[in-house]
């Protein structure tokens, strides 16, 4: 009788595990956008990628073209595209449903910058609004330490999107 019982037990117990295990979805893929600048003079347009696996933002910055005074002949070569990789995203949703994805990276310590980006998925706001919001948003702070004039600098560049996309 008593081994009945755990036999029994076991069972159950084994059911409910696999019952469980499969309720939570594994996910994979990435929540992708294209963006342009709505507040930045250094970047014109871009691509952000989320991982929903590895909780990372991938950031790929396209720079403005260098400003040629009128009457001269500047050379337009394209800037080099700028890509970050920020690991150790965070994930938050406020009260109207709107779902904010963050990530630093600190490298001042090695004479570089604080970036610190956010990603902003809009789709599901569920509050009044006196303009439209766009599909998705990307902000971009930059701090560092100007050694010249001997203070800190805060560079906030920030671009509307398109709706983000799953992709695998």
């Amino acid at each position: 009788m008593q081994a009945l019982k755990f036999g029994l037990a076991l069972c159950l117990g084994f059911a409910a595990h696999k019952l469980a295990a499969s309720t939570v979805p594994e996910v994979h893929g990435f929540l992708e956008a294209d963006v342009v600048s709505s507040q930045s003079e250094r970047y014109a347009y871009g691509q952000v990628q989320f991982d929903r696996a590895a909780y990372s933002i991938r950031l790929n910055l396209q720079p403005s073209m260098p400003d040629c005074q009128k009457g001269l002949s500047c050379t337009q070569a394209l800037p080099q595209a700028r890509t970050w990789i920020l690991e150790n995203a965070v994930k938050n949703i406020d009260d109207c449903q709107i779902v904010t994805y963050e990530a630093s990276i600190d490298e001042r310590a090695q004479d570089g910058a604080l970036i610190r980006v956010q990603l902003v998925d809009n789709r599901a706001n569920q509050c009044p609004t006196f303009i439209a919001l766009p599909p998705s948003e990307l902000r971009l702070e930059q701090r560092y330490f100007d050694r010249l004039e001997s203070i800190e600098v805060s560079e906030l560049d920030s671009f509307k999107g398109e709706a983000l996309k799953i992709t695998p």
